[in-house]
């Protein structure tokens, strides 16, 4: 019953975004819809977020993750991280759950300037990717205006942009060596 009330709440949350993100609802129907290079920039921005903010939303309510250290979630960022891929089709949700795991722990959550954060997440990750850094402090900076929730379709082109930066690294770093 946990879980259920959990996916129950992770979906309010997605209603609840989608008609409160920006003015008038609707970003994916007017942002997300096109078939260009641009567009699949967008559509990863827009994936990795709202299923990020969705998860966070629900979190919040059940208060039962606020407790989690980075210490906690440190195996499973980095075996999230390692699944991230571009011939791996869930990677969007990976780099989603790893938002949800980082910006929920109490060394990041609890944290009001993402140079305090990110000294934090060096210390106890263990990850040394500048373009994972990258896509973690866009999330933190948008996790920390008001309302959080809100979005601009220049943000998610360019945490798009940013995720998909961090796929070619890493797939390149990986061949590479």
């Amino acid at each position: 019953l946990p879980e259920l009330h959990r996916v129950f709440l992770h979906e309010i949350s997605h209603l609840f975004c989608c008609e409160n993100e920006i003015e008038g609802g609707g970003f994916f129907d007017r942002y997300c819809m096109g078939s260009g290079a641009e567009d699949g920039m967008m559509n990863a921005g827009y994936a990795v977020w709202r299923e990020a903010v969705a998860d966070i939303m629900a979190d919040s309510i059940l208060s039962e993750y606020t407790s989690l250290t980075l210490a906690d979630v440190r195996e499973e960022v980095g075996r999230l991280y390692r699944m991230l891929s571009p011939a791996d089709p869930d990677s969007k949700k990976c780099m989603s759950l790893i938002l949800v795991y980082v910006m929920a722990t109490k060394e990041v959550g609890g944290m009001t300037k993402w140079a305090d954060a990110e000294t934090g997440l060096k210390q106890h990750l263990g990850l040394e990717d500048p373009a994972l850094y990258a896509v973690l402090k866009m999330a933190f900076d948008n996790l920390h205006r008001s309302p959080f929730w809100s979005i601009t379709p220049d943000f998610i082109m360019e945490l798009g942009e940013a995720y998909l930066s961090l796929l070619s690294h890493k797939f390149l770093r990986e061949r590479l060596s």
